[in-house]
């Protein structure tokens, strides 16, 4: 999801958390991420776990960022669900 007006956000920290849970039917190798990009960097931690576990990043957006976009990325290969649970991005 992008977030707008992101030039808002520059100096804040943005935390993206919730409760995670894989079901891997065949995995070819896919990454499965949280993650936040600002344009100027990406902050990510993967998500692994087969039971509903938090799952949190959080990213100080940087002054020259070009864009505050958050979610799920699921790349690769394979049979996998990601299936989520109370999920919330604050801005503080």
């Amino acid at each position: 999801q992008d977030l707008t007006p992101w030039a808002a956000h520059v100096g804040k920290r943005v935390t993206l958390s919730g409760y995670f849970k894989l079901v891997v039917v065949q995995d070819l190798g896919a990454s499965k991420l949280l993650r936040i990009d600002d344009g100027v960097g990406i902050t990510q931690v993967d998500i692994s776990a087969t039971t509903y576990t938090l799952v949190k990043v959080e990213r100080v957006i940087a002054v020259g960022a070009t864009q505050l976009r958050i979610g799920v990325l699921l790349t690769g290969q394979g049979d996998i669900r990601i299936h989520t649970d109370d999920v919330r991005a604050e801005v503080g």
